[in-house]
């Protein structure tokens, strides 16, 4: 029985490590990302620079409030894998241009390192396997289309037809 138990343990544990894994190459690749988006709005016209600095702004304040939950232990308790996860992509992934996001990082390595026994930066240096970068390039190629939807949707949330025509989105 301690056997099965303790085999359990370790494949949950793995499932967790490989996930985490998953969102720190997705946080690095869409950090990488949004800073290439920078540049190259930067060159473009001053409407979109303008445009896209507004959609950083509010993707900023819609991740600020996401990780407050992050330090509250309540959260920690009840929180799922995926959950976790997801606290750690964001958090990594906005960590470099924000304060908050910085700190979140650096409460949820602890936290995990604490609690779960998982070492955040040793996984980092690990290297990736198949299944790992599989699920990256899956998770890229989808945010990768939902930014076009956004890129393609006028302010107002109006998309322009083939015939110039502006259908809603």
């Amino acid at each position: 029985m301690s056997d099965e138990h303790q085999t359990l343990s370790r494949d949950t544990g793995m499932v967790l490590r490989t996930s985490l894994q998953v969102a720190m190459q997705v946080a690095e690749a869409l950090a990488r990302r949004r800073e290439q988006n920078a540049r190259v709005a930067a060159a473009a016209s001053n409407a979109r620079a303008r445009s896209l600095a507004a959609r950083l702004a509010a993707e900023r304040r819609s991740m600020e409030a996401f990780l407050q939950r992050a330090t509250d232990r309540r959260w920690w308790a009840t929180a799922t894998e995926d959950q976790i996860v997801d606290v750690v992509r964001v958090a990594h992934t906005w960590k470099d241009t924000s304060p908050v996001a910085d700190r979140a990082a650096t409460s949820i390595e602890e936290r995990l390192r604490l609690d779960r026994g998982v070492d955040l930066p040793g996984l980092h240096d690990t290297v990736a396997t198949v299944a790992v970068a599989a699920a990256v390039e899956r998770e890229l190629a989808d945010r990768a289309r939902r930014e076009t939807v956004l890129d393609e949707t006028g302010p107002d949330g109006v998309v322009a037809n083939r015939d110039g025509a502006a259908t809603p989105s």
